[in-house]
């Protein structure tokens, strides 16, 4: 069968804008009232620097979201380009940071969906989840550090932070969450957060609210 040639760049204009795969949609079942931004970055020997972001965004509180993608190169001379989007990470690749060549950081925004399972706070909040840390005087350890507060309406708020440097590498990852238990039972987390439920109980010693650290070491042969 032969072509109709006078319908080819009307065809070859439709292909390639429906191959843009920067955009799309994410199941939001579990991060409802959510937009989840995760951030990496490349500093190459070559002097460019690549940064790379995907966003999920479920702060319409429905089954479904949408999600994009993309990459910004900043090439030596100066210049940049980028691909769907992406960031401005020149300065993970400055001359002292402690990064290192390469590394990521996520951010959570968050809000609550009522009549919805998920999601926390009466309006849109934006929390560093995860991001990579500076292990120079902390090598062959994770940091574990959790604090709670009773609130007066019966809730309980059950922050932990981790900062983990079992890698014995010079960068490691901090995680950051919160786990908000509700008086009527219902349970709300942005990030991974711990259960400090009994921490509020009647008679419980330490108070509405208070901290309390743990470490895990190991030894890093060979690490300065």
């Amino acid at each position: 069968m032969l072509m109709n040639y006078q319908y080819l760049p009307l065809f070859l204009f439709w292909f390639i804008g429906n191959n843009d795969c920067s955009k799309g949609p994410v199941d939001c079942s579990d991060i409802k009232g959510e937009r989840v931004k995760m951030q990496s970055w490349d500093c190459n020997t070559d002097g460019s620097i690549e940064c790379n972001e995907v966003v999920k965004d479920c702060m319409s509180c429905e089954e479904t979201g949408f999600q994009e993608s993309g990459t910004a190169t900043h090439a030596a001379d100066g210049t940049s380009s980028s691909l769907g989007g992406g960031w401005d990470c020149r300065s993970k690749c400055r001359p002292g940071a402690k990064q290192g060549p390469s590394g990521t950081q996520q951010w959570v925004t968050f809000k609550r969906c009522f009549g919805s399972e998920s999601g926390t706070g009466s309006g849109p909040h934006e929390v560093l989840t995860k991001s990579s840390i500076d292990c120079s005087d902390m090598k062959g350890e994770k940091i574990k550090k959790q604090t709670w507060k009773c609130n007066n309406d019966g809730s309980a708020e059950c922050t932990e932070v981790v900062e983990d440097c079992m890698s014995c590498e010079k960068t490691g990852i901090q995680y950051v969450g919160t786990k908000t238990h509700m008086a009527n039972g219902a349970v709300f987390s942005v990030g991974k957060g711990w259960d400090c439920r009994s921490k509020c109980e009647p008679g419980a010693k330490q108070g509405p609210s208070g901290t309390q650290q743990w470490a895990d070491f190991k030894r890093c042969f060979g690490s300065g």
